[in-house]
């Protein structure tokens, strides 16, 4: 099965709003996300 990746850096002052985005994100249709230093990357199918 082929994923769209989607990249994001982020520079949130608390860790509660990647996590918000995170979630609109899993709402929309990504189904798996990987934790960075910079931000987080999120995969759709």
């Amino acid at each position: 099965m082929n994923y769209i990746e989607l990249l994001f850096t982020t520079i949130f002052q608390e860790d509660y709003q990647q996590d918000l985005l995170m979630n609109a994100l899993a709402e929309a249709g990504c189904d798996t996300f990987e934790e960075l230093d910079f931000g987080f990357k999120a995969y759709m199918p």
